[in-house]
């Protein structure tokens, strides 16, 4: 058992004294560092024992005598090196002494203090040189030599050993009473040099002198940041000076251009679905930012022009409506789109065609004719009727046309004993007009060699306004007044009542007179605005007492003879 013991010691302290050595530390400043507990070492692995604690001193200087527990070892040369003593009784609170020493530096002491079970511990102890008797009473051979420069960050070189002065100076530890020269060089200055002889710890400062030969740049330009704010978010800027032009994305805080020198630069705002923006010159000698708005691109317009046949149809596009008279109907103003065009005109067939507007362009519809039929009644019934080139006979209903385009038709009429009769026709709807014939010449009946006179008849006139009304003379005839004038021919002496309507305004009704020649009657629609007696022609409402006067006076005459 004892052999084995022996075995588990030696193996323990093996492995401690190898964690020692290769286990690296964070650098830390002060003199120590306790409390520092481990169960595992994070370099080696080395598991420590419950009741043992590992301690390590780190010195700066080097080459320090240490003083711990009953054992002195000096630490290396190169400051900070550990120095490692093995496992001490951590069992119970314990407090150790130690103590440094080196000569030229302040010797100093100090006290570890372990807690229970505390594994591991490290001391750092820096001394200080003090120029004077140290330690053991004797002289000094060291001292601090500290070399400082203005401008800052030059090279100090003492004995081949160059050294930063930084901005704190460059510190070398010199042998007292020894003569040395410190040369000093950066680039762009003269090289300086200085011989001292180390007698205590001193600072010589330098102050470079610029080299005329080759001498220092001129400070670079200072640089400005533009920042390009867009509106909408999101475009693409670009700015542009006598270098390459440089790119960004605006986003939602705008475009950040760095390092730009003063002087003038283009700046190109783009954006799909927007006017570009190219700026006059921005002069830039300041951080700043400038702002940017774009405008919506307005979308290309076409102008369509509509040709219709028949023509003066009306055309119809997004709820306006144009004429298309003889050179069509235009629309101007119009996107890319397709349109619903809509054609109509009394007696055809309406239309409605899809037209994709992409360009300024033509289109043609043409519409169907709605046809018409005329009915024409003949008194006598059973007489031959002529329309058109086709023959039909009135029979006791009327001769019947169907099929017929609108327009002015010439109606012929005739029956054996009876003046053939012509009258025209305007039919732009299905049309009934009455025809009536008189009789040839024919017994007296107080005289039967003397023929009776075939009754005379004229043309009857009848102009409206406006035009386009529908005009009937007896109820007879509804005859369309397209250019505002309706005709009626063959017809006899008397009076006939004369009605005429249009749409929109207030039907005539009037008494019309036809007396030995063709006569003219014009008639003035007034728009209803609300219910109205038909204007009639003033003088009009006599005529029919004075016909029936003259009927009887003729009847009076005849009984007397």
């Amino acid at each position: 058992m004892k052999d084995n013991s022996k075995l588990i010691v030696l193996g323990l302290i093996a492995l401690l004294v190898f964690g020692f050595i290769f286990y690296k530390p964070p650098t830390q400043t002060g003199t120590q560092n306790i409390g520092v507990q481990y169960t595992e070492d994070p370099i080696i692995g080395v598991q420590y024992i419950d009741g043992a604690v590992g301690v390590q001193f780190f010195t700066t200087p080097g080459g320090v005598t240490i003083t711990f527990e009953g054992k002195t070892l000096t630490t290396n040369d190169v400051a900070n090196t550990a120095c490692a003593f093995g496992f001490y009784d951590s069992s119970v609170a314990t407090s150790y002494a130690w103590s440094a020493h080196k000569t030229g530096y302040s010797d100093k002491t100090g006290t570890l203090q372990v807690t229970v079970n505390q594994r591991y511990a490290s001391v750092y102890i820096t001394l200080t040189a003090t120029g004077g008797t140290g330690g053991g009473g004797t002289t000094p051979s060291l001292y601090q030599i500290t070399i400082k420069t203005t401008p800052a960050s030059c090279t100090a070189t003492i004995n081949g050993d160059a050294r930063g002065t930084g901005t704190n100076g460059a510190i070398f530890t010199l042998t007292s009473g020894t003569t040395y020269t410190v040369s000093v060089s950066k680039e762009h200055y003269l090289t300086q040099s200085q011989t001292f002889t180390v007698s205590k710890v001193a600072t010589y400062s330098f102050t470079m002198q610029e080299d005329p030969n080759n001498p220092l740049p001129p400070p670079p330009a200072p640089t400005y940041t533009l920042t390009v704010t867009t509106t909408p978010s999101d475009c693409m800027v670009t700015v542009t000076s006598e270098g390459a032009p440089e790119t960004k994305a605006s986003g939602t805080t705008g475009a950040k251009f760095y390092g730009l020198y003063a002087g003038q630069y283009y700046v190109t705002v783009k954006k799909t679905g927007y006017v570009d923006v190219t700026s006059s010159p921005v002069y830039i000698d300041s951080t700043q930012s400038v702002p940017y708005t774009l405008s919506i691109v307005p979308p290309t317009t076409y102008t369509l022009t509509v040709i219709t046949t028949p023509s003066d149809c009306a055309v119809t596009i997004n709820g306006v409506t144009k004429q298309s008279g003889t050179l069509g109907a235009i629309f101007t103003g119009l996107t890319s789109n397709i349109y619903g065009v809509s054609v109509s005109k009394s007696g055809y067939t309406s239309q409605t065609n899809d037209v994709n507007v992409d360009s300024t362009k033509q289109v043609t519809i043409s519409l169907v004719v709605i046809p018409v039929t005329i009915t024409i009644i003949t008194q006598p019934s059973e007489a031959t009727v002529v329309v058109n080139g086709v023959t039909e006979s009135s029979g006791t209903t009327g001769a019947i046309f169907t099929n017929l385009n609108p327009g002015q038709y010439a109606v012929t009429v005739s029956k054996q004993g009876y003046v053939t009769t012509t009258e025209q026709v305007i039919a732009t709807v299905d049309t009934t007009r009455t025809v009536t014939l008189y009789v040839t010449q024919q017994p007296n009946p107080n005289n039967n060699t003397t023929p009776l006179p075939v009754p005379t008849t004229h043309t009857l006139t009848i102009n409206t306004v406006p035009s386009n009304a529908f005009v009937q003379i007896n109820n007879v005839g509804n005859i369309y007044a397209s250019n505002g004038k309706a005709v009626f021919y063959n017809v006899a002496d008397g009076v006939y009542t004369c009605t005429v309507n249009l749409t929109g305004y207030d039907d005539l009704s009037s008494p019309v007179t036809m007396h030995g020649k063709d006569t003219t009657y014009t008639f003035s629609m007034d728009k209803r605005t609300a219910t109205q007696t038909p204007n009639k022609t003033p003088g009009f409402e006599i005529i029919p007492f004075i016909a029936a006067l003259g009927i009887a006076m003729i009847l009076i005459r005849k009984r007397k003879k």
